[in-house]
């Protein structure tokens, strides 16, 4: 009588395992950073997630693009307030450093976002002024903006803040200097999805007023996707936690919330040109996300752009000083300018 054999697993079937194993263990973990938080003190949870994301959090933090800007070639931060129910925030301006305010002219507008994963962040980390700096010193103003953080906050009030900085900058452009019918939104990360959810939404839904002047917009390692965020081949605990304070709770209790909130359920013919730029290697955000964004936009016959660091984790502008990267810097700001440019010839 033959013996029978136990069947040798694939690799494939060795990958699930280890994603499972994976996905359980960052599942414990979750449960005890929320146990910990319920029972001691939510700022104690947080400092043990910070821990878990120092290096990621400390590069955001202290980090500055791989290109050098002369100090002369820009002026700011100018920092202005405005309001988003009845809170007072803030916003920085910076302007390239030959002046037009002789003329009457006014700049073309970059209304730059901050990421952190909808619970941190900052207009006056190192690495959102670096941007800001070279993107003024290749003659556009930018508008760099705080909003409330999920803590006290879901995205709807996140969003409203956003929509309230835009009009403030079209309300006061005249004594700003800046052209609002010129205007590309930008952010990082959850910035990125700020800026694309935006944009998306808006033309959607056709919304003439909101998307007046916006002729584009650039998202670096955006999540497109709220769900992916989610996914089995994601690592990443902080963009878990940072999602489920954004939307109010995990997909499995709010689903509807999470493609409410994605831009990717919003695209439509008439959304304006886009950047995407992603890292392959990103595990806070998965690149997937990119790319199914990428491709629905090229469905929709929508002019988009997508470029891939192979090389890249989240945030790797700052981390990588490789010549591609680089090179992804430098078409970005070719892109914004190209929008810019265009705006102009179609009025002539």
């Amino acid at each position: 009588m033959m013996k029978k054999t136990s069947k040798e697993p694939t690799k494939s079937d060795k990958r699930r395992i280890r994603a499972r194993v994976k996905v359980a263990g960052r599942i414990v973990v979750l449960v005890i950073l929320v146990v910990v938080g319920a029972l001691t003190s939510w700022a104690l949870s947080l400092a043990l997630v910070i821990a878990m994301n120092a290096r990621v959090l400390w590069e955001a933090a202290f980090g500055r693009l791989p290109l050098q800007v002369d100090r002369d070639s820009f002026v700011g931060p100018i920092t202005h307030e405005y309001t988003s129910s009845d809170k007072k925030l803030n916003m920085d301006l910076y302007y390239p450093a030959k002046s037009r305010a002789t003329n009457g002219e006014r700049y073309p507008l970059v209304l730059f976002t901050h990421g952190g994963g909808w619970i941190g962040g900052s207009r006056k980390q190192t690495r959102n002024v670096s941007w800001c700096e070279l993107l003024a010193s290749r003659g556009v103003a930018v508008a760099s903006i705080d909003y409330r953080l999920a803590f006290t906050s879901e995205i709807s009030d996140i969003m409203g803040d956003y929509s309230n900085a835009l009009e403030f900058l079209r309300n006061n452009a005249s004594s700003l200097k800046i052209d609002t019918d010129r205007v590309v939104l930008m952010g990082l990360s959850a910035g990125g999805h700020l800026s694309l959810l935006f944009a998306c939404r808006n033309s959607f839904e056709n919304n003439v007023n909101a998307m007046k002047g916006i002729r584009g917009v650039v998202a670096w390692y955006a999540p497109c996707d709220l769900m992916d965020i989610w996914s089995e081949d994601n690592e990443s605990l902080f963009a878990r936690i940072g999602s489920t304070l954004a939307v109010g709770g995990p997909p499995s209790q709010r689903e509807e919330d999470y493609r409410k909130h994605s831009p990717i359920n919003w695209v439509s013919g008439r959304m304006v040109p886009t950047f995407l730029v992603h890292g392959a290697k990103d595990q806070v955000v998965p690149i997937v996300s990119s790319l199914k964004m990428y491709r629905k936009l090229k469905q929709e016959g929508v002019q988009v752009h997508l470029k891939i660091e192979v090389e890249g984790r989240h945030g790797f502008e700052i981390e990588r000083k490789s010549s591609r990267t680089i090179k992804y810097i430098e078409q970005t700001v070719a892109f914004i300018k190209r929008q810019f440019i265009q705006r102009l010839r179609g009025e002539e």
